[in-house]
C-alpha cells in the first residue's frame, strides 16, 4: 500500500508536456507556502501565468529553443499539507517555435536544484525535454546556448513563484518529510541525458 505524500507547508506541482499530442513527460516541483495560502483553482490558474511568463520572457528563453512538436501543455497544483488532496490542472498551451529537426524525445537537460545543504536529500533535478538539433553540437554535446535556456527557465520560474504566487521552491524529502529551499539552480553538465517515459494519464490526481 502507497502510503500518501504529506509534508508540512508544502504544495506539489507539475509541468505536463506533450509531444505530437501525446504527454511525453512531467516535471514534478516542490514549494513551501504560508499555511494561509488556499490551493485551488485560482491558484493553478496563476501559477500557469507564471510558468508562462518564465518561458516566453527574458533572453534565451526555453520556447525558442523547443521543436515545435512540443507543448508545455499544462500544470498541476496539490495541497501535500493534508493527504489525499485533489489536482488542480490549468492551461499553458505553449509550442516551441525551433524550426530544428526534434531530437529523440527521451533526451533531456538535466537542472540540478541545490539548497543550502549537502546530501542527496537536498538536492533536486529538473529533466527538460523538447530539444531540437539547433541545441546539440558538433560533438554531440548540449551547446551553451541551450544550457543557459534551461537554467534560465527553473530560474525564473523559482523567483517569479515567490513574488507572483508566494510560493518558495524548495527540493522535498520523504525520508526527512520536509521540504528544504533551493538557492540556486544550474545545469549539470553539457551531455544530454536519458529521461524514460512512463505510461501515466494526463488527469492524473
Amino acid at each position: 500500500m502507497t502510503v500518501p505524500l504529506v509534508i508540512p507547508n508544502t504544495v506539489e506541482t507539475r509541468l505536463l508536456w506533450t509531444f505530437n499530442g501525446v504527454l511525453r513527460a512531467i516535471n514534478v516541483l516542490h514549494f513551501t507556502v504560508a499555511s494561509g495560502l488556499v490551493v485551488n483553482q485560482a491558484l493553478a490558474t496563476a501559477w500557469a501565468a507564471t510558468v508562462n511568463t518564465a518561458d516566453t520572457t527574458g533572453t534565451d528563453t526555453l520556447r525558442a529553443h523547443r521543436s515545435t512538436t512540443w507543448v508545455l501543455s499544462n500544470v498541476g497544483v496539490r495541497d501535500i499539507r493534508t493527504a489525499n488532496q485533489p489536482e488542480f490542472q490549468a492551461s499553458v498551451a505553449q509550442a516551441g517555435t525551433s524550426a530544428g529537426e526534434a531530437l529523440p524525445a527521451t533526451n533531456a537537460v538535466t537542472v540540478t536544484l541545490r539548497t543550502a545543504l549537502a546530501g542527496r536529500s537536498y538536492r533536486g533535478r529538473v529533466y527538460l525535454p523538447g530539444w531540437t538539433e539547433s541545441d546539440n553540437s558538433l560533438n554531440a554535446l548540449i551547446t551553451t546556448q541551450a544550457q543557459a535556456a534551461a537554467t534560465n527557465f527553473v530560474n525564473k520560474i523559482r523567483t517569479l513563484s515567490l513574488s507572483a504566487n508566494a510560493m518558495t521552491l524548495g527540493v522535498t524529502s520523504r525520508t526527512l518529510g520536509a521540504t528544504n529551499p533551493v538557492v540556486t539552480e544550474l545545469v549539470r553538465d553539457n551531455v544530454w541525458d536519458v529521461q524514460r517515459r512512463r505510461k501515466f494519464p494526463v488527469n492524473a490526481s
